[in-house]
Order: C-alpha cells, then sequence, then structure tokens
C-alpha cells in the first residue's frame, strides 16, 4: 500500500507540474486567455484530475483487506472499463456517421467552432426587451433549398418591410400591426409574394410586418408594447403557427446555453405572478449579439458563467450532454426510433397541453396590451398539420383559443379548415418540400382567405 501511495503522489507531483508549466507557457508566450490550440488549459486538467482520482480510489480498493472494499472497486472498474468502450465505439459511429445523432459539442473544454461566423447575424439578439430582431438598413440575399435567391432588406426600426413612419400619413384610411415569426415574415418568398403585402396591395391599407423567424407569443407581446404600439395603428393582427408557438424558453433549458447561448424572454411561474424573465442576465452575452460572432472567447466567457452558476445536479447532466458520446448516440437512437409514424397533429391537445399556460398567458398579455384596438387572431397550419387531421378531425386548441378571444373581444380566424379543404394536392403547392415554409401560392393563399372574411374587412374599413 506504501509504495502504491508513493507512487500515486509522485503522480500527483508530476501532473501539478506539468499544469503548472503549460499555464505559465500559455501566460508568457500566448495571450494569457488560458487556451492553447483551443483548447482551456485548466479544463482539460480538471477533467484529467477527476480520472486520475476515480482511478486512485479504485486502486486503493483492490488493494484494501475488506472483501466489500474490493469487491465494490471491482464493480466501478468493469463499468468504467465497460463505458470507456462504449465511448470509444460511439466515437467512430458519429465520426463516419453511422448514427444520425449530433455530436458532443465539448464547449467547456474547446471553443466551438460554430460561435464564429465570417459575418454578422441578419437575425441577432438585438433589442434588450424582447432579443431577437435585425439591424436597421440591413440586407441579406439567401439560395434557399428551393433554388431560388430571397432578397432580404430592413427598413430604419429594422423591421423586413418597407419604410414606415411612426404617424398614419393617411388618417381617412385604416392602418394594421402584424405580429408573427417566420411564416409572417414570409421567410422563402420575396417581400412581394408575402401575404402581408399582398394584403396592403389589395386593400390599399397599410399593413405593417413585425414578423421575425424563431419567435413566439411572448415575443410577439413585447414587441408589440416596445416597438409596434408606438405606430399609430387601428387594428393588430396576431399570426399564431401552433406547430412552434409553444417552444418558449424555460428554466429548464439553462443547459442547452452551453451550447448556444442566446437571449430570450420567458414567464417565470415559480411565484403566485407570473414575471418575466431571460435566458441571460444581458443581451451582450448572446451568441448573436452585435460583435460576439468575430469573438467567440466572449461566448466561451458566458458558458463558462451559465456553468457555474448551474446547481450540481444540472452540472452533472450538463457534463454528460456536452463530452459522452455515449450519451449523445443512445439519445440519437431513441428519438430516431421514437419518431411517429403519422404526422403529428399540433392542433391536438396531446400536442401542446403542457405549455398551454404559457402560450394563454403571453396571449393574455398582449390582448390587454392592445386594449382599445381591433384585435385579429389567426392560426395558421403546417403541411403536416393537414395531414394528422386528414387521419383524425382533431382541432382541440381552437375553442381554447376562442374562449381567450371572446374574453377580450378578439377576432379569431382559424384557417385550417379552410387550408383542408384545399386537398391534399394543393397542399404540395402551398408549403416547400424541402423546408415546410410556404410557397408564393400559400400566401397568396393565406391573403384570400382573410379578404373573403367579413370580420377582417370590417376591421381594416373595406
Amino acid at each position: 500500500m506504501r509504495r502504491l501511495l508513493r507512487f500515486w503522489s509522485i503522480v500527483g507531483i508530476g501532473w501539478v507540474a506539468a499544469w503548472v508549466a503549460l499555464g505559465s507557457y500559455e501566460r508568457l508566450f500566448s495571450n494569457g486567455d488560458g487556451f492553447l490550440a483551443g483548447i482551456n488549459i485548466n479544463v482539460l486538467f480538471q477533467y484529467i484530475s477527476w480520472f486520475l482520482l476515480l482511478i486512485l480510489f479504485l486502486f486503493i480498493g483492490i488493494k484494501s483487506k475488506h472483501n466489500l472494499a474490493i469487491n465494490l472497486s471491482l464493480s466501478i472498474s468493469s463499468l468504467v472499463f465497460f463505458l470507456l468502450v462504449g465511448e470509444l465505439l460511439c466515437f467512430f459511429l458519429l465520426k463516419f456517421n453511422m448514427v444520425n445523432a449530433p455530436k458532443p459539442l465539448h464547449t467547456r473544454l474547446c471553443m466551438f467552432e460554430g460561435w464564429s461566423s465570417p459575418e454578422r447575424a441578419y437575425w441577432g439578439d438585438y433589442n434588450n426587451d424582447f432579443g431577437s430582431w435585425r439591424l436597421p438598413n440591413d440586407k441579406k440575399e439567401i439560395l434557399f433549398c428551393h433554388g431560388d435567391t430571397v432578397k432580404m432588406k430592413t427598413n430604419s426600426f429594422g423591421m423586413r418591410d418597407s419604410e414606415r413612419s411612426l404617424m398614419n400619413e393617411n388618417p381617412k384610411k385604416k392602418r394594421v400591426v402584424m405580429m408573427g415569426d417566420s411564416f409572417l415574415e414570409g421567410y422563402m418568398v420575396n417581400d412581394t409574394s408575402r401575404c402581408s403585402n399582398l394584403l396592403e396591395k389589395q386593400t390599399g391599407v397599410e399593413h405593417l410586418n413585425f414578423g421575425i423567424k424563431g419567435t413566439s407569443v411572448i415575443s410577439y407581446y413585447l414587441k408589440y408594447k416596445h416597438l409596434a404600439k408606438r405606430f399609430e395603428h387601428d387594428v393588430v393582427m396576431v399570426s399564431l403557427l401552433i406547430a412552434n408557438d409553444f417552444e418558449d424558453f424555460d428554466a429548464t433549458k439553462k443547459t442547452g446555453l452551453l451550447k448556444y447561448p442566446i437571449y430570450r424572454p420567458y414567464w417565470d411561474f415559480s411565484t403566485s405572478s407570473p414575471s418575466l424573465k431571460y435566458s441571460l442576465a444581458n443581451i451582450s452575452q448572446s451568441l448573436l449579439a452585435n460583435d460576439n460572432y468575430k469573438n467567440p472567447i466572449r461566448t466561451y466567457y458566458t458558458v463558462d458563467s451559465l456553468y457555474h452558476s448551474l446547481s450540481f445536479k444540472e452540472k452533472i447532466g450538463a457534463e454528460i450532454d456536452l463530452n459522452s458520446y455515449l450519451f449523445n448516440c443512445i439519445m440519437g437512437l431513441a428519438t430516431q426510433f421514437a419518431v411517429p409514424k403519422t404526422p403529428t397533429n399540433s392542433f391536438a391537445k396531446e400536442a401542446y397541453s403542457k405549455r398551454w399556460g404559457v402560450f394563454a398567458h403571453s396571449l393574455e398579455q398582449l390582448s390587454l396590451e392592445a386594449k382599445g384596438k381591433k384585435v385579429i387572431v389567426y392560426t395558421v397550419p403546417i403541411a403536416n398539420d393537414l395531414r394528422a387531421y386528414q387521419k383524425a378531425k382533431k382541432d382541440d386548441i381552437s375553442p381554447q383559443i376562442e374562449a381567450i378571444c371572446r374574453k377580450y373581444n378578439i377576432t379569431y380566424i382559424n384557417t385550417l379548415p379552410y387550408f383542408y379543404k384545399a386537398g391534399e394536392e394543393t397542399w404540395d403547392k402551398l408549403y416547400e418540400p424541402c423546408d415546410g415554409h410556404w410557397t408564393p401560392e400559400g400566401e397568396k393563399f393565406l391573403a384570400t382567405i382573410l379578404l373573403n372574411n367579413l370580420a377582417y374587412c370590417k376591421a381594416v374599413g373595406i
């Protein structure tokens, strides 16, 4: 036992010396940020130190005179051996894409290459109140999967829209502000083909487009409160995409920020009165903040700060998620085999029930903020919703949204029946098969539904 302890003492001293020497070299001959070749020296040595300590205790257990300690050490040694074999096997399975699963990002150990970009994000975290937005007078061209180039540009307010004034310059005409996500933004079409542009052209009434991809109802509420409400208007239109409007950030998703730290608002329901919180302490910490695309070290510091704010249990889970090939391989296979054979209907209760409270609270806050305006809420389906609805005519969410709308004297338009009635052959023309967003035909189809709706026509004064 003494020889064993002496051996490990020498290993420990040598290990600490190597740690100090490498750290000193980095500070003296590199830039002093703690990284060499993209690897965080301290975290690397911490990982290996924990592993060496585990081996030490297993050796001590095996050399013990107590059978319980010997048996326990042997059992743990066998488990560690098989886990290491599993990690090695899964490393090669993921490396050569033999399993469809994400690879561990090791974002505590090294700077992830996805944190740097050759250009600033067009859709970034640029607003302290609602996070995701665009910079004023910005431009972007994207070659989408359908083969066409979509040209995007923003006005002086960061809206992907023509230049708008705060005041209604034509008081004889009503004015509409529209809130929504990528389907309202017209993610895969040029501006002239978007529903909002088509409505404006047909009615002669301004339809101000505040849509932006990757957002949900809490963002619509905050964007209306802090931006859209500044524009003189008579009507508020809210586009609800049920398929992803329930995918808000919440406190249970903190470990996901260790991969992609982004700034998102969310409701904290831990007290009797829901309070507004944000995923990060400051918008400047976001990966998508204005200058961070060219300074990945800032993102690493954010990740490090987030990690140290986690509980011990959360840290263990984060380490496994960030570093284990075996875990990611198993989760990937589980997801692959768990995918339902039939399309999921977002309008069915089982798809949204767990997050209904958050969704409803956001919609109610938006309704209260728009008090005194004519508000129109409309829901839109994706192609999978239509195919699932074809198999089982379930629309559980519409009555619940309608109840909120009645409470606040809001017009509700459910477009699901109109899209469904168009028939399966038409659906293929309305949605991009490679992406699922609307084609120009889909944008036009929605505009036609609204233009034929008496409540909408009355609201905009036509």
